[in-house]
């Protein structure tokens, strides 16, 4: 199996049940063993479709979200910030 194909394939699906920051998605493309090369093409790919701070929005409009939420699901501080002030 093509390993580039396999991290596209089960980055877009975790992101599509669970979305996360791109810190969460690196760990977890790393936890399924995957190369660090492929991780960041992966990510970048990902994140070029949709940035960081519109799936922090989306996750905003579908359920109460803490700071220590959007950490825990691996954005970065300053998504965090613009997010929130966004909500005010």
């Amino acid at each position: 199996m093509d390993d580039q194909a396999f991290a596209q394939r089960w980055a877009r699906d975790r992101m599509a049940r669970k979305p996360m920051g791109r810190f969460r998605l690196e760990a977890e493309l790393q936890a399924q063993g995957v190369d660090d090369t492929i991780i960041f093409n992966t990510v970048e790919d990902i994140y070029a479709e949709t940035d960081e701070r519109t799936v922090a929005l989306q996750l905003l409009k579908t359920r109460a979200v803490t700071p220590a939420f959007l950490r825990r699901r691996g954005f970065s501080e300053d998504t965090i910030e613009s997010v929130l002030r966004t909500e005010d």
